[in-house]
């Protein structure tokens, strides 16, 4: 980044607030997390990134240990 002081303010750790798409044909707009989601976004002085996003509304799973079944439909949440 050529502006160091525009790459220090960005480096950490950001919570989402909200997730919308927008279609540029019509200008429809959608929450496709759902109203409240849940997700984060680091930026490390290294470089990396690492981003987690999950729908509001995602269930736990029962026990400490998903079934194969549940971890399916947990991933495609």
């Amino acid at each position: 980044m050529a502006n160091d002081s525009t790459r220090q303010h960005l480096l950490g750790t950001w919570k989402l607030i909200t997730a919308v798409r927008e279609e540029i044909s019509s200008g429809t707009k959608t929450e496709f997390l759902g109203p409240n989601p849940v997700g984060y976004i680091n930026y490390g002085a290294d470089g990396r990134v690492l981003v987690l996003t999950v729908a509001s509304g995602r269930r736990k799973p029962a026990g400490p240990k998903a079934t194969p079944r549940r971890s399916k439909r947990c991933f495609a949440a």
